[in-house]
């Protein structure tokens, strides 16, 4: 038929435009074969040169349509002609191999649609790429191969993909393979075995193109990111199950801030089932029971929790006590010849995330929860032809994962308890669901963020991808996506996505994550089907219809929706490759390095692994480059400024320059003079070089003269706008702010909440009824909507403007308390183990030692999570009586009059200063802006009255005194900076005390003046020294009074602690928790721990043994321990009840107390104790070699070096223990007792 027409071009655009199908039906071949055999002869050569010869786009179109070509029609063409028998295979043949990367430039390899048509969304006759490549559709295709073949062929097509993206860059290594001798190799190993291994970095690469591939994936821009945690020697059920429990060590200990892989080893091709599984669809989930009335835990896993007890005999915790989330536990099984494990997740694997809000503290009372970080195990690697049927990854969550989870109908349905809980009007609010998830949207954010746990709003994610996949389309021109899983399923029409995205195509590039086989499967393959019908009748009937059904009609599509969304797919990396750090340091003439020191002289661990990299394989950037370095520490500790004398050595090896001199500031004395002066030394020197600018010329005359930061200064200063308000006018505006009409209305007697109670288990009833509403206050309220309003004053209306911008009834330091996640709450008790009740707050001529147990209340903010190990960082109040705060503020010139403590400022900047600008140079005034803050708490908690004045506020100072004296004194310490450290050591120069210093500045001084100059009064931090599991929403702070002398001899207080140790109960107290997953406990408790402190060193201790404590109550085994604690003396140790207790039941194994002033006894350190032949040879030494052991030391940087030191000369095997973060460090403490302390000084310690 084709030849009759006669035409080349013809013939040739026919081919090109008609798939092979078309051609058949139209030129009625099969007739044709029948009757003319020459002619058919003729037309065959002519199809099948063409086919030889057609573009990829064609050979796809003709593939998918000969396939479906009937079998009658077939069998036709192949008995008509000696050469079409092997037409069709000829065909598939060069398909296959017409897709692979080395035909289409752009190197995606073979593109699969499944189930067809594949596109989701898209346009099904649109080719994937430029090249016009389209999916395979049809599986018969692909059925006639081998797996041999298969894997061939897959094999090829990934290391065509592999050599073209890592070629480059592997290249550098030694012993890598080129891409034919590679090639070579795979194929020998497939011929010979049916199965090839792919090196580390192939497997790794393979791991993050599969994320990069994955289509419903809204967070592939960090495919780079992932990371591989190589476990295929893995070959037992133990191993595996200690190699998940390291995995999610590895995410908790960054947050879950990084992507990890694991990969076990992989199924043969021969044998489809042959590899290991994990049975479970994460690796944290929580268990379901049934009960009468509904259903306690997450639903979604109701039939696997059956599953455990019917054929795993698993109840429950150990303990026996059920609650709503009790952490599954794992199954596994390294082979199908192996029998399938059950293991349970320890108790401190994984602390789950409670749920807060900072507004509504009565969110609290639901007991939400999520475990913290998802790390998912239902789907398979598909990589070069190699299926890995175990493949645990993590990433992080995004928020509208865990909204979803939370409240969806078919998991927790949490809505209408939140509803209720805050009194949300349901009745004649037809958008309460919007309102309720957007507050428990914001909830979940502000409890992963609280916890120090990485989390991503949906806003972010959306925007993110969004531009990645424009960049994606730039850079390699093809990106399958499926909307409906990349759209956030909250606010989804905010973004240009939205609309953007609709048209997008969907289809499957390998490597990919496929659906593995559900729990389900791996049950009937192994035990065979089982007996559902008692359970059937024990569930709701209307739960049934709707979860039984769909996981039984539509297993697979219901298991790849369960888990194609989950957090690996929306986990946020950062990746540096984007910033291109290492291109602008090699464009750059002049690189600047400024770090702080952290642990014993380290950089900070954020750090080392840039460092690490620009050190070692990038260090050729550095050869005659010009280069400088500022280091930030403190001579409070051994290691001064080790950060930075560590990059000058480096920088030194690299053949770097040094434009200026290493600066080392302290910041115990002189930070800013010292930074001063290095700044001034290196504009000087770049003004020197010979291609330095004008502005650099300027920028170091100025520096000299001081002239820019002085004119900032006034410059910030003209354009501040203070207001002050009285306390009466306060408290009507923000009854009148609360009071507005439509605020509450009367949901709390809402019809629809009394029937959404009746509804609810019997569990969730009893949670919200704990929360008592005053019906009376509510009707007050109603009442006083209906109020008659009478016309405001203008500085009436200018206050209430201030409440409703600052989102209403913002007063005090609660906005900035927010901003900042601070928390608070009160002072349940104060029990002073050391020391007498002498009420000093580091104001009194009286200063005595004291050690104080603080408990902190926390119900009233939420019960915010935490591990023993972590920190708290308390904010103090300043150190002053009240009488001598009010006398300071009345002091103060602020709009030609004094301030009084119950008045309010709001504080305005109207010019032209970048906010960036200002929370750099100014973070006081930042922190006030725009916001309504009470003066009480602004003078007496805010600002740092202990401070030190400035050099640089002398000046300013000298300026509004008005006395000769006092001026010449201000202006002379100011310039000399040895009379300055001189005047310090003698008085302090305090803040507090600068109107009894200089009594001229009383009434001259400017508020604005203070906002410029003075400090914030940062936070101290303390370890925890309590388990929240056993001493339930309360907190513990072990803290010692910390007192220094001045020049003159007499004995002060440091601010925090003599706080906290003078603190009284049902007093307020501020504080952050700080996540310090260096100190936790193993997660392995049955691994031996060794205990060294001294003072109260003992308080991270003492929370670990009470983690020990609770867990040897749930039945878990616990390993050898031993306890050295120091102490001056017997009547000053700390404790002994409880240690003694610890003792007796187990929990410690060996105790050993050291006295170093114990009357009457030679003076030992814990270090003599620790070189003691008993102590040395029959204890430590053999706990040291176990390669599980534990060390954990906490007290003064002296003594943890010379514990570190006595250790590491005592067993070979001490290094491996920091090596493997098995050595836990927390120190604190200062080298004198005689210095005055700073802020920073006080931090410190």
């Amino acid at each position: 038929g084709l030849t009759s027409h006669g035409e080349e071009e013809k013939k040739e655009e026919c081919l090109q435009s008609r798939d092979y199908r078309e051609l058949i039906r139209e030129k009625k071949l099969e007739k044709k074969l029948g009757k003319d055999g020459g002619k058919s002869d003729e037309l065959n050569r002519s199809v099948h040169k063409r086919l030889l010869v057609s573009s990829t786009s064609s050979i796809n179109t003709l593939t998918s349509s000969l396939s479906r070509v009937p079998s009658k029609l077939r069998s036709s063409l192949r008995s008509s002609s000696a050469l079409l028998p092997n037409l069709e295979e000829d065909v598939c043949a060069i398909a296959a191999k017409e897709v692979t990367p080395n035909k289409c430039p752009f190197g995606h390899g073979t593109v699969y649609s499944s189930p067809y048509p594949g596109y989701v969304h898209g346009n099904k006759k649109r080719g994937v790429c430029p090249n016009g490549c389209r999916p395979i559709v049809d599986s018969d295709l692909l059925e006639k191969e081998s797996p041999e073949q298969t894997v061939m062929r897959e094999a090829l097509e990934f290391l065509e993909l592999y050599y073209k993206e890592r070629q480059a860059e592997m290249a550098k290594i030694d012993g890598f393979l080129s891409k034919s001798e590679r090639i070579d190799q795979v194929k020998t190993s497939i011929e010979t075995t049916g199965i090839y291994t792919h090196t580390f970095d192939e497997l790794q690469h393979g791991a993050r193109v599969a994320w990069r591939n994955a289509p419903k994936c809204s967070n592939r821009g960090y495919w780079a990111g992932l990371k591989l945690l190589d476990c295929r020697h893995v070959k037992s059920n133990d191993g595996m199950f200690d190699s998940c429990l390291k995995h999610l060590t590895q995410a908790m200990s960054t947050g879950s801030s990084e992507a990890f892989i694991t990969v076990f080893p992989p199924s043969h091709p021969r044998a489809k089932a042959s590899g290991p599984q994990i049975w479970n669809g994460q690796l944290l989930q929580y268990a379901a029971y049934q009960t009468e009335d509904g259903v306690m835990g997450d639903p979604a896993n109701l039939l696997f929790t059956e599953m455990l007890s019917s054929r795993f005999g698993w109840l429950g915790p150990k303990d026996g006590i059920r609650s709503e989330h009790d952490y599954l536990p794992l199954i596994i099984q390294s082979s199908p010849e192996v029998d399938p494990e059950l293991f349970e997740i320890p108790l401190g694997c994984a602390p789950p995330v409670h749920i807060h809000h900072p507004k509504h503290p009565e969110l609290s009372e639901l007991d939400m929860r999520w475990y913290p970080s998802p790390a998912v195990c239902a789907l398979d690697l598909s990589l070069g032809g190699i299926n890995y049927t175990a493949v645990p990854f993590n990433g992080w969550y995004a928020t509208t994962e865990v909204l979803r989870d939370l409240t969806d109908e078919s998991r927790y349905n949490m809505l209408l308890p939140v509803a209720n809980i805050l009194g949300i009007n349901m009745d004649d609010n037809p958008v309460w669901k919007d309102e309720v998830m957007a507050i428990l949207n914001k909830a979940i954010h502000h409890s992963f963020k609280s916890a120090k746990l990485a989390i991503v709003d949906n806003h972010t994610l959306i925007d993110g991808f969004y531009k990645w996949y424009h960049s994606e389309m730039k850079t390699r021109q093809y990106c399958p996506v499926n909307w409906k899983w990349v759209i956030p399923p909250m606010s989804s029409s905010t973004n240009d996505a939205y609309l953007g995205l609709n048209k997008a195509t969907e289809y499957t590039l390998k490597p990919a994550y496929i659906v593995g086989k559900s729990a389900m499967a791996l049950e009937l393959r192994r035990f065979g089907r089982r007996d559902t019908s008692k359970a059937m009748e024990q569930i709701d009937e209307l739960y049934l219809a709707c979860s039984a059904f769909q996981a039984f009609a539509g297993e697979v599509g219901q298991i790849m929706r369960s888990f194609a969304n989950v957090s690996f797919f929306d986990a946020c990396l950062f990746d540096p490759q984007k910033l291109k750090v290492f291109d602008l340091i090699d464009q750059s003439t002049v690189v600047l390095f400024v770090s702080s020191t952290h642990g014993n002289g380290d950089v900070p661990p954020q750090s080392t692994k840039f460092f690490s990299t620009l050190f070692g394989e990038r260090s050729g950037l550095l050869e005659k480059k010009c280069c400088g370095v500022l280091g930030f520490g403190s001579s409070a500790y051994p290691v001064f400024n080790g950060g930075a004398k560590y990059l000058s050595a480096q920088l030194s090896s690299a053949g770097a320059e040094e434009i200026v001199a290493r600066g080392e500031c302290d910041s115990v004395k002189g930070e800013a003079s010292a930074v001063h002066e290095w700044l001034l030394a290196l504009a000087n020197n770049l003004a020197a070089m010979p291609s330095s600018s004008d502005l650099v010329c300027k920028f170091a005359k100025d520096l000299k003269e001081g002239s820019a930061s002085v004119d900032a200064f006034m410059d910030i200063k003209e354009h501040l706008k203070i207001d002050v308000f009285g306390n009466e006018e306060v408290q009507a505006a923000v009854g009148k702010f609360f009071l507005r009409p439509g605020l509450r209305g009367s949901s709390y007697k809402s019809s629809r909440r009394r029937a959404s109670l009746d509804s609810m288990p019997s569990f969730r009833r009893e949670q919200i009824s704990k929360r008592r509403i005053s019906f009376v206050a509510m009707e007050s309220c109603e009442r006083a909507n209906n109020h008659d309003e009478t016309e405001d004053s203008p500085k009436a209306q200018r206050l209430m403007s201030i409440l409703q911008s600052g989102g209403g009834g913002n007063v005090g330091l609660a906005r900035l308390n927010s901003k900042h996640s601070r928390l608070n709450s009160v002072i349940l008790a104060r029990e002073d183990v050391i020391g007498n009740d002498d009420n000093v707050c580091g104001v009194s001529s009286g200063v005595s030692r004291r050690t104080s147990l603080i408990k902190i209340d926390l119900t009233s903010c939420g019960s915010p999570p935490y591990q023993p190990g972590d920190h708290v960082r308390v904010f103090p109040k300043n150190g002053v009586t009240e009488a001598e705060l009010a006398k300071f503020v009345a002091n103060l010139d602020c709009q030609s009059v004094g301030l009084d403590l119950k008045e309010y400022v709001h504080i305005e900047y109207t010019g032209e200063a970048k906010a960036e600008e200002i929370a750099v140079n100014y973070p006081l005034l930042h922190s006030c802006l725009d916001g309504l803050i009470s003066v009480h708490e602004l003078f007496g908690r805010l600002v740092a009255l202990n401070d030190s004045l400035s050099m640089q506020a002398c000046v300013d100072l000298a300026s509004h005194a008005s006395t000769v004296e006092d001026q010449t004194l201000l202006l002379g310490i100011s310039k000399d900076e040895q009379a300055y450290e001189s005047m310090i050591s003698i008085c302090g120069l305090e803040w507090k005390d600068v109107f009894t210093t200089f009594p001229s500045l009383c009434g001259r001084v400017p508020l604005a003046l203070l906002l410029l100059h003075m400090k914030i009064n940062h936070p101290r931090s303390y370890s925890i020294a309590s388990c929240k599991e056993q001493v339930g929403s309360e907190l513990h702070l072990l803290v010692g009074r910390y007192t220094y002398s001045r020049g003159d001899g007499k004995l002060e207080a440091g601010v925090c602690s003599s706080f906290l140790t003078g603190i009284n109960v049902g007093d307020a107290v501020t504080f952050q928790i700080v996540l310090a997953p260096s100190f936790h406990h193993p997660l392995d408790s049955s691994c031996p721990v060794i205990f060294v402190c001294t003072g109260t060193g003992f308080a991270p201790m003492r929370g670990l043994l009470q983690q020990r404590d609770y867990l040897l109550s749930r039945g878990e085994k616990l390993g050898k321990s031993f306890l050295v604690f120091g102490s001056r003396s017997s009547d000053e140790g700390l404790f002994h009840d409880e240690i003694s207790d610890y003792s007796n039941r187990g929990i410690l194994n060996v105790v050993s107390h050291v006295y170093s002033r114990e009357p009457g006894r030679r003076k030992q350190y814990v270090t003599d104790e620790l070189n003691s032949f008993e102590t040395r040879d029959v204890l430590l030494q053999p706990m040291l070699s176990d390669p599980k052991c534990h060390v954990f030391i906490c007290g003064s940087a002296n003594m943890a070096e010379s514990t570190k030191q006595c250790l590491r000369d005592m067993s070979p095997f001490f290094d491996s223990l920091a090596e493997e973060g098995r050595l836990h460090c927390d120190v604190f403490g200062a080298v004198s007792s005689s210095k005055p302390p700073s802020a920073h000084f006080a931090t410190a310690q």
